[in-house]
């Protein structure tokens, strides 16, 4: 997690102890201290949306028909219309609740896709607005996003605008294996007055569809700060509607995830729960609507 965000961390935790006792208020704000410090040691950070992806293991730079690609990988947004709806809350904590929503739109010359990510609330509050597009060239899936950061905090924070940009590529190498790659992030921009750095990475990722009622995917994921990790994950279709989902991200430390899904003709469901093994669960949600 970049210092901005463990900063930001601190405030949001800070607001939920100013009732407290002062004796109570030093003990919270000593663990709220060592739980941020916790986070800005280790790789963990969540930029992944959407159910189905955080149940797989956040392993999202080679899937399929990706519904919330314009976050993920911009090469391999779905051939198909939809808008799709997306809530997260990490560790229980209602300030770490994140809220997303994505569309796009295929025809013969590629496929548009938007994106919209906030969190927060009057006090604090982060936002990420995406535009997207995809084409295939020779077999190549080609996509690129440009995207606009606004981060708000009231007081002598103030708020910052800052642009970014997104590139994706994609291939199917054989029937089913697909191979993916992105760059998050390639021109290193910053927000804000002390120019914070905004989330960078690159990863490479496989999927592989096993016959036609299991799909594997894996990948490799650096972020630029931190050590590579791998994360992988599976998908079973049990019943012709119902979907069960298992993954880990080998990030420092590990993370769990599962979940399930139903997929109807014209709108899915999908739950997940990540299960991080020093901050414990975080539950979320999606829902997408077909056309």
């Amino acid at each position: 997690m970049h210092s901005a965000d463990v900063e930001l961390l601190y405030v949001r935790l800070g607001y939920r102890i100013q009732s407290l006792t002062f004796m109570k208020r030093t003990a919270a704000l000593f663990l709220i201290t060592i739980f941020a410090l916790s986070l800005a040691t280790s790789s963990y950070a969540q930029f992944t949306m959407g159910s189905k992806n955080v149940a797989m293991g956040q392993a999202v730079t080679a899937m399929p028909d990706d519904r919330w690609a314009p976050f993920h990988n911009p090469a391999l947004m779905p051939d198909h219309q939809h808008a799709s709806f997306f809530g997260i809350r990490y560790f229980g904590l209602p300030e770490l609740t994140d809220v997303a929503a994505t569309t796009s739109y295929h025809s013969g010359w590629g496929t548009v896709g938007a994106g919209m990510f906030t969190y927060g609330d009057e006090r604090l509050r982060e936002s990420q607005f995406r535009l997207a597009y995809g084409y295939e060239v020779f077999n190549v899936m080609l996509g690129a996003s440009a995207n606009l950061h606004h981060m708000n905090i009231t007081g002598r924070f103030g708020s910052a605008l800052a642009p970014s940009f997104d590139f994706g590529v994609a291939v199917e190498v054989y029937e089913g294996l697909i191979f993916g790659a992105r760059a998050t992030n390639f021109t290193r921009s910053t927000i804000g007055a002390d120019e914070s750095d905004l989330p960078a990475d690159l990863a490479l990722g496989l999927s592989y569809q096993l016959m036609e009622r299991a799909l594997l995917v894996t990948e490799l994921y650096k972020d630029v700060d931190f050590d590579p990790s791998f994360r992988g994950g599976l998908e079973v279709r049990v019943l012709d509607m119902l979907y069960l989902r298992g993954g880990l991200t080998h990030d420092h430390p590990e993370t769990f995830t599962f979940g399930l899904g139903i997929e109807q003709e014209y709108w899915t469901v999908n739950v997940a729960v990540e299960q991080h093994s020093k901050f414990g669960l975080s539950p979320g949600i999606d829902f997408s609507i077909l056309w």
